[in-house]
């Protein structure tokens, strides 16, 4: 099994629990910082795939600012990228 395989099965068994309970879709853009903390702040205590798409232009540097924020509340534990997405998965219950 190549890394990528393993990505997808550890991507395929997250989505089986995928419900309207713990989705959380937002279209926070731009240079707001606050709006994305208090969006991420509400994800607390739990594991999350944090997905951007349609990044492109002023915001391609979007998910970098994120994940230095995400890492100070969590563990980045896996990555995944294709050409204008990617999706980080995140403990946030261990900070």
């Amino acid at each position: 099994m190549t890394l990528g395989d393993c990505q997808r099965t550890i991507l395929e068994r997250d989505l089986d629990h995928l419900d309207d309970s713990n989705v959380l879709l937002d279209t926070a853009a731009g240079d707001n910082s606050r709006e994305y903390m208090a969006d991420l702040d509400r994800l607390r205590g739990r594991r999350v795939w944090v997905v951007f798409s349609h990044i492109n232009g002023v915001e391609a540097g979007t998910p970098k600012y994120v994940c230095l924020y995400l890492d100070t509340i969590g563990k980045q534990l896996n990555a995944s990228s294709s050409a204008g997405a990617v999706a980080y998965l995140y403990d946030l219950t261990v900070k």
